[in-house]
C-alpha cells in the first residue's frame, strides 16, 4: 500500500465514527454557515467539550439544559407572539369601523405577514453576524 500524499495540516489521528442522522444534519448545516467541511465542524465541537476538562455525562447535561431551554423560550415566543396577534387584530378592527369581518381579517392577514417576513428577515441578518463575528 502507497503512502497517502495528501498534505496534513495537522497532527494527529484520524478516526470514522458513525453518528445519529440528526447530529449529523446539525453538523452539515453548522459546516455550510461557516463554510466549513462537517469533519471541522465535528472537531471543534469535540474541542470544545474536551477543552473545558467536562467529563461526558457533563457536556450531555449542558446540552440537555440548552435544549430545554431553547424549547421554554420558543414556547414563551409563541405565546407573546398570539397576544400580539391578537391585539394587533382588534386594533385593526378599531381603525376600521363598519367593515365587513372579512374584509378586516384579509387586511390582518397581509398586515400581519408582512411583519412575519421582516421579524424572519432581520432575525436572518441577525444570525448570520453572529457566524461572522464567530470567525465563520
Amino acid at each position: 500500500m502507497e503512502p497517502s500524499t495528501t498534505p496534513r495540516d495537522r497532527e494527529g489521528v484520524q478516526i470514522k465514527v458513525w453518528i445519529p442522522d440528526g447530529f449529523y444534519d446539525l453538523l452539515k448545516a453548522r459546516a455550510g454557515r461557516h463554510r466549513t467541511s462537517v469533519a471541522e465542524e465535528a472537531r471543534r465541537l469535540m474541542q470544545l467539550g474536551l477543552s473545558e476538562g467536562m467529563t461526558w455525562e457533563q457536556f450531555q447535561a449542558s446540552l440537555e439544559h440548552l435544549e430545554r431551554m431553547t424549547y421554554d423560550v420558543a414556547v414563551n415566543a409563541r405565546l407573546l407572539t398570539k397576544i400580539e396577534e391578537s391585539k394587533a387584530r382588534q386594533i385593526l378592527k378599531a381603525q376600521m369601523p363598519g367593515q365587513s369581518d372579512e374584509t378586516i381579517n384579509q387586511r390582518f392577514r397581509r398586515y400581519w405577514g408582512q411583519l412575519r417576513q421582516e421579524a424572519t428577515e432581520m432575525l436572518t441578518r441577525y444570525l448570520r453576524a453572529e457566524d461572522m463575528l464567530e470567525g465563520e
